[in-house]
């Protein structure tokens, strides 16, 4: 895992160019390079897992110095890749055989070749063109500015937000940031005219000229005749069939050439993964995060669990509300993105103790609720089937006081047009009921997990220079799971809905019926810092670009939602316009204070 940052602005100087990389150093501690070709600045942090010798380091290139990659992420399927190439390597890295795979056969072959989570810059001197890709699912964070001056891409917004002057929020982005659940289109940011490249996306650049195509979409996964076919099978045969795909997927993340770790909530996703790691490799780390008089699953379940994987490896991390708002600061100004939710702060914790015991990968139970319907929200819309409309999580919050009717339906085209695409996928499905749920989860599929989920995950344990792989998402099992009927995702016993069915009938013939516990919300403190009384919004210098801020009486309809988000944009909105004072000084009251001690 690694950090990238490329400019082919002329009129930045090298030195700027280095101070600014310098920004995402969290991204790769173990080793970083700098260079200046003709017109074009190349940054690389490198993280070390795969070939830890210096032969790996980035940015990497060919003894001729035609051919240039920057590269962010891990192949899983290298090395079968390097024998069915015949490739010649000099190291033992994925970084080589990405790089040669792109040489030999290309960029659009390649995509449709490797498996596993990544961003990249290939650059070519000769031909003067860049070639850059973002993972099928969205795994790995790729941003970028583009206009008549040049390109600007990295792994993060900071630098590229700091590479720019006279940069501003884009107004309409943030409200539907703040009247969603803290996601925006897929391809957008909070910043104007900065974009994120969207997953399963390529892009082209040469001759100050930018192409961006989609190579890949979740719904791309679905066919009927595999669908027909599982239709068939028992369940038994079914959760045979998902035991042996998870199985596979852990050897393929197991892979490092470094101490690998696993996050253990006691929830069923991260708990078979933990299950299945241990399984394959009995050295496997552990690490439980507690936060007190808040969680209860973690404490009824996690012992148990310990007991029965019999393994000593576990390390306790005892979370406080004490430092929370202190360390989200921190957070923020690393990531350059307002929070979806809370979980970052004590998720980076736990990457920060991992990191101290030698471990710079862990396991992450991402993924799931996506892929088969694990959210609760999800069953509201299962009960009144109609296709005219969206699951919650990924539409806007008509009641959120910063709603409006025009950046509703600014956000439905989005919507309406990854709908439309799915269904297309989806025609043969003649079942309009079953339709509609299918298309609900690839709906979150391709929409939250990369807008939420994923790049919140990134940002924290790279914050703290750790990676964080998803076996959830290894492609042969999501298409195994997309090609389920929708009642093995969620299913309906006694009138009762049943999230994640299959994934919870698995862990309890695994692990143990101990393990079936109803979800839980989000487990940390960012309620408790989310109240009126903490807060004097009068001080809050958004108000200068928000009027509605001005409103008489206006907070006191804040809901902790809305007052979480605005507080994460108040800390990067004084950081990108040179605001010395932090928020904990100017802006939070004197109760607030208090209650922080």
């Amino acid at each position: 895992m690694c950090g990238f940052f490329l400019n082919t602005h002329k009129n930045q100087s090298f030195d700027k160019f280095k101070h600014l990389a310098s920004l995402i150093n969290k991204r790769g501690p173990d080793f970083n390079k700098i260079i200046n070709l003709e017109n074009i600045k190349l940054a690389h942090f490198r993280l070390k897992i795969l070939d830890t010798n210096k032969r790996s380091n980035q940015p990497f290139c060919d003894k001729n110095k035609r051919y240039f990659l920057l590269f962010n992420g891990e192949i899983y399927n290298y090395l079968s890749l390097k024998k069915k190439y015949s490739l010649v390597c000099n190291t033992s890295s994925d970084t080589e055989v990405l790089f040669l795979l792109l040489i030999k056969i290309g960029l659009k072959k390649t995509l449709k070749e490797i498996e596993g989570m990544f961003s990249f810059v290939f650059l070519d001197t000769k031909l003067k063109k860049i070639l850059c890709a973002r993972d099928h699912f969205g795994q790995k964070p790729f941003y970028y500015f583009y206009n008549k001056s040049g390109l600007i891409c990295s792994t993060n917004l900071k630098p590229i937000v700091k590479s720019l002057e006279n940069i501003s929020f884009n107004k309409k982005n943030v409200f539907k940031y703040l009247c969603s659940s803290g996601i925006l289109e897929s391809n957008q940011t909070i910043f104007k005219n900065i974009y994120a490249l969207k997953a399963g996306h390529f892009m082209i650049y040469k001759k100050n000229k930018l192409i961006i195509k989609r190579y890949f979409h979740p719904a791309d996964l679905f066919d009927i005749k595999l669908y027909n076919r599982l239709k068939k099978n028992s369940f038994s045969e079914i959760t045979k069939k998902m035991s042996q795909n998870i199985n596979n997927s852990i050897n393929k993340h197991l892979i490092s050439d470094v101490p690998i770790g696993a996050c253990l909530s006691g929830g069923i996703d991260s708990s078979l993964i933990t299950y299945y790691a241990l399984k394959n490799n009995k050295y496997v780390k552990i690490f439980s995060g507690f936060s007190k008089k808040i969680e209860k699953i973690p404490k009824k379940v996690i012992p148990r669990l310990l007991k029965k994987l019999s393994t000593k490896k576990f390390y306790k991390i005892n979370h406080s509300h004490k430092d929370y708002l202190v360390n989200l600061q921190k957070l923020l100004l690393f990531s350059y993105t307002p929070s979806r939710w809370g979980g970052g702060v004590p998720m980076s914790k736990i990457c920060e103790v991992a990191k101290k015991k030698g471990v710079s990968v862990l396991l992450s139970g991402d993924g799931v609720d996506e892929i088969s319907g694990g959210y609760n929200t999800i069953n509201q819309i299962f009960k009144n089937p109609q296709l005219k409309e969206f699951h919650s999580i990924i539409s806007l919050d008509k009641k959120n006081i910063f709603y409006t009717t025009k950046i509703d339906n600014d956000f439905r085209r989005y919507l309406y047009k990854e709908k439309r695409y799915i269904l297309e996928k989806l025609k043969k499905i003649k079942n309009k009921t079953e339709q509609f749920k299918q298309l609900t989860m690839l709906l979150d599929m391709s929409i939250f997990l990369q807008s939420c989920t994923l790049p919140h995950s990134d940002e924290y344990s790279m914050f703290k220079s750790v990676e964080l792989r998803n076996p959830w998402l290894d492609i042969k099992l999501v298409e195994f799971v997309i090609n389920l009927q929708s009642n093995l995702k969620v299913s309906q016993k006694k009138n009762k809905p049943v999230n994640k069915y299959v994934f919870k009938e698995l862990a309890k013939k695994t692990i143990g019926k101990f393990i079936d516990q109803p979800k839980e919300g989000t487990r940390n403190y960012s309620k408790k810092i989310s109240n009126l009384k903490f807060w004097d919004f009068n001080k809050f210098e958004l108000r200068k670009i928000l009027n509605d801020l001005k409103k008489p009486n206006i907070f006191c309809k804040f809901d902790y939602k809305t007052i979480f988000k605005l507080v994460s944009l108040e800390i990067i909105y004084r950081d990108m316009k040179n605001i010395r004072y932090s928020i904990l000084k100017n802006g939070i009251t004197k109760e607030g204070y208090r209650n922080l001690l």
